[in-house]
């Protein structure tokens, strides 16, 4: 009987020692190459992002055989394998996401990595923001998702200002939305209850889209500036696909705990212009994985006269997917942009 008691004692040790053993989860494309700073999930809930090396190592409080583990990264599909008991015992997993692009690269686009920064600013031009008023009008839908609560939906057409022709004239990049005035809705769906709600996260996705200009990097002292803010980048280029070049540019904090970026910049080989982005975030607060945003839109080039021109975004897609399992989508086509007040000074010749 004794004999008995210490072998089931020494058995559930065992199996307490290997469910806590931290999970070394590699994560890698179809060729085997690392994939850096991708996000891992269990469950649908981020735990991890990989290092340089493709690596994330989970604890294994945090797993029970069953939980799917999965991996996102932009530019490939997504991968996943179910926590079984023989990942369990080797404590490792591997995640395989195979590129979601058919791209190819020529022999002259062939650079080594210490060069792939200037590759990538020397094949994108300068994105100038759109620094005069305009207007813009497009259709919109959007769908709230909340555990337990029955999802929503709201769809219509907006109206929307950007606002800069004032006698407090700010510049855009300094704090001011991109199209941040107030939102005018015209919708025959109920919106009892959720005018707020549904304003904000408008907002959020055209602040979003017209943001990504901006951390495309085309300017060498913004980079510098994010440097010296902590943060960290990986240029990696995609290759090239009916005359468009994918570039996949994550920044991430190096010396701070903050929000991590992945970006896919698609640009059009001629014109050297960003034609479409897509962008996901992790964001962390409170020491913890809150959730995900996923941003993605086209780009065309608007100007008007002489003035400088500019990219805006059109066919705009905004995701956000909160730890609780609620999230928000938001849809914003058929985007007509025009200027508000064509008889202004051109102040985009002042001093910035």
């Amino acid at each position: 009987m004794m004999k008995r008691t210490v072998l089931f004692l020494l058995m559930a040790l065992h199996a307490g020692l290997v469910s806590a053993q931290s999970l070394r989860v590699s994560v890698k494309n179809e060729l085997a190459e690392p994939l850096p700073y991708a996000y891992v999930y269990v469950n649908g809930r981020a735990a991890g992002i990989a290092d340089t090396l493709g690596m994330v190592s989970i604890s294994g409080e945090k797993l029970n055989l069953g939980d799917t583990l999965s991996a996102t990264m932009i530019g490939n599909l997504p991968g996943w394998v179910v926590y079984d008991r023989t990942i369990q015992r080797q404590g490792r997993a591997e995640l395989v996401l195979p590129e979601n692009y058919h791209a190819t690269i020529a022999a002259k686009e062939v650079v080594v990595h210490a060069d792939m920064e200037d590759f990538f600013a020397k094949n994108l031009r300068e994105i100038i923001p759109m620094w005069y008023s305009g207007t813009l009008a497009a259709n919109f839908r959007a769908v709230f998702s909340q555990p337990g609560v029955k999802t929503r939906a709201v769809e219509g057409s907006l109206k929307v200002d950007n606002e800069i022709w004032n006698k407090n004239w700010v510049r855009p990049m300094r704090g001011q939305r991109f199209f941040g005035d107030s939102i005018r809705f015209s919708t025959v769906s109920d919106t009892a209850g959720m005018d707020r709600t549904l304003r904000s996260y408008v907002h959020w996705a055209l602040d979003a889209a017209g943001g990504i200009t901006g951390t495309c990097m085309t300017r060498k002292k913004a980079r510098e500036l994010l440097r010296r803010e902590g943060y960290g980048f990986r240029f990696g280029y995609l290759g090239k696909e009916n005359g468009i070049m994918k570039f996949r540019v994550p920044f991430y904090p190096e010396t701070m705990l903050g929000d991590t970026y992945q970006q896919l910049l698609h640009i059009d080989e001629n014109r050297k212009s960003l034609v479409k982005a897509e962008v996901s975030i992790l964001i962390i607060s409170n020491q913890r994985m809150n959730g995900v945003y996923n941003i993605s839109a086209d780009y065309v080039d608007f100007r008007y006269k002489r003035w400088e021109p500019t990219l805006m975004p059109v066919n705009i897609r905004y995701e956000y997917k909160a730890d609780d399992g609620s999230s928000v989508e938001v849809e914003i086509t058929h985007a007509v942009f025009g200027t508000k007040d064509p008889k202004a000074v051109d102040k985009t010749k002042q001093k910035r």
